[in-house]
């Protein structure tokens, strides 16, 4: 396959997902698509790739911000990879993906993801979370990668049968 390049839009709270293609041919039309913070999600510009999360073949993507409905609670939503250009929407992410949020939030703290491997050697990638700020000691947790991660809205980090480890200093 292609590379994918991931665009952040600040003025629209969205990044575009942009399909790689072969350069020695004509550029195809514009292809790919769009992941809206939607009406409750403030995304913060955090994005980063995934890597294939949940094995399907398809690198995914990482999005890192807050959630209003949860009380401007830290939330990072992967979004799985796709082939088609339909939108997603962070706040009603439903089976395209799901959201972590910590199990000890706080306002103002910086929220950091990032692809971490595959970290615990199962084949599957792992991501990488960090959390400072708000006078709390920094922690950070690797979510390690499912074949069937969990399709739900939000789940609490840690919990609900994530599997992971965490520093806390």
């Amino acid at each position: 396959g292609f590379s994918d390049v991931i665009l952040w839009r600040r003025s629209e709270d969205a990044a575009h997902i942009s399909f790689g293609y072969d350069t020695a041919l004509v550029p195809p039309e514009p292809s790919g698509f769009l992941i809206q913070a939607g009406e409750t999600v403030n995304s913060r510009g955090i994005v980063a790739s995934a890597g294939d999360f949940n094995a399907d073949g398809l690198g995914d993507i990482l999005i890192g911000g807050s959630d209003s409905s949860a009380g401007m609670q830290t939330v990072a939503h992967l979004v799985y990879g796709k082939a088609e250009g339909v939108p997603v929407s962070l706040d009603q992410i439903g089976n395209l993906g799901f959201a972590i949020t910590s199990e000890e939030d706080a306002l103002g703290v910086a929220l950091r993801v990032s692809a971490a491997g595959d970290a615990n050697g199962d084949g599957l990638s792992d991501i990488l979370l960090g959390w400072l700020g708000s006078g709390l000691p920094a922690k950070s947790a690797v979510v390690f990668g499912e074949a069937r991660p969990p399709q739900s809205t939000y789940q609490t980090f840690l919990r609900n049968g994530f599997s992971s480890w965490r520093a806390v200093g």
